[in-house]
């Protein structure tokens, strides 16, 4: 592959945190778009009025994503440390 142990175990760890960035800007942004309508929708249905739905503020959703990205690098740095430790040729010959 042309890259050292300490290359691939930081693929591993890169791949996994941008993966879980990318996740959750889209899950949140979603999230807090889509999730307004359905409280709206039952404050209208029971009489509240609608507008009652508020977002978490800037802070909270900046923490969540970084707890998750955070949350992702830690658990990839187990599967990173195996993938440094094994010789390529015992990945190549190993079958599922």
């Amino acid at each position: 592959m042309g890259l050292t142990p300490r290359r691939v175990g930081a693929v591993i760890v890169t791949a996994a945190g941008l993966t879980a960035l990318a996740s959750a800007v889209l899950g949140i942004t979603v999230g807090t778009l889509a999730g307004r309508w359905p409280v709206d929708a039952q404050g209208r249905a029971d009489g509240t009025g609608s507008g009652v739905a508020h977002s978490p503020s800037a802070s909270v959703l900046l923490a969540l994503v970084a707890g998750g990205v955070l949350g992702a690098v830690a658990t990839a740095l187990v599967p990173a440390g195996r993938a440094v430790r094994r010789r390529p040729a015992d990945s190549l010959t190993e079958t599922m």
